[in-house]
């Protein structure tokens, strides 16, 4: 534990750039509604506004702003993807999730850190929830330029927190303790990582009847790995980086 508390702190200081971006994302005033001009012209505060509106009305020209360019890099197409994801596309849905389960690197981690975390509701949820399992490669350190190394399990509690707002009540020996999550781990004073994971895994499971029906509430079980591979390929050839 001991060591993850010190790989946190790093992470944590070298990671603002990702978590100002995505934070500013989430807490656009829900009651701006920007102009189309401006979303055309590509401007990041009005498409992100846009997706945070809830106006479907705006899928359209966001449609539009998203093929212009890559999805996986960092402009105007990546900005409406998100947004129209936020809005419920089940297309812009779809490209995250892919990204988000099959992608590399900083593409991954983009995903993960950004768009899943701006994006929010069951989908969300679903995505994130599939990193607090026993795989072995969840507890191994994802590596990226935009974030420091670390455990994918744990960079996805971090996304939940800021989705959910809550966290798990756990019994732990013969003591329940109710678990309020802190990016300090201070509550969570001789525990292992493990049981942390375990915590928040079984406390999503439990809670899956009141947090499937936050929106948008899209979920891609069984998951279609060749349509993925098929968009993957796609947006790494727009972006110049086609894969082998």
């Amino acid at each position: 534990m001991r060591r993850f508390k010190v790989v946190l702190v790093f992470w944590i200081v070298l990671s603002v750039p990702c978590r100002v971006q995505a934070q500013r994302a989430m807490n656009a005033d829900v009651d701006y509604k920007p102009s189309i001009q401006w979303i055309e012209a590509g401007n990041e505060d009005a498409i992100l506004a846009a997706g945070n509106s809830g106006d479907t009305s705006y899928i359209h020209v966001l449609r539009s702003v998203s093929k212009r360019k890559s999805q996986l890099a960092e402009g105007p197409g990546r900005d409406a993807q998100m947004a129209l994801a936020k809005l419920g596309d089940k297309e812009a849905l779809f490209e995250i999730a892919c990204e988000f389960r099959h992608g590399e690197g900083d593409y991954r981690a983009d995903a993960l850190l950004n768009k899943v975390s701006y994006v929010g509701g069951w989908f969300a949820i679903e995505n994130l929830s599939t990193l607090l399992n026993n795989r072995p490669e969840n507890a191994n350190m994802f590596v990226s330029h935009i974030a420091p190394p670390q455990p994918a399990r744990f960079m996805a509690i971090d996304s939940l927190i800021n989705i959910i707002h809550r966290g798990p009540t756990v019994e732990l020996g013969a003591v329940k303790r109710p678990v309020d999550y802190s990016p300090e781990f201070k509550k969570f004073s001789g525990w292992t990582d493990d049981q942390v994971v375990e915590a928040w895994a079984n406390w999503i499971t439990s809670h899956k009847a009141e947090l499937e029906v936050k929106q948008p509430s899209a979920s891609f079980s069984p998951f279609p790995d060749a349509k993925c591979e098929k968009y993957y390929r796609k947006a790494r050839a727009k972006l110049g980086r086609p894969l082998p």
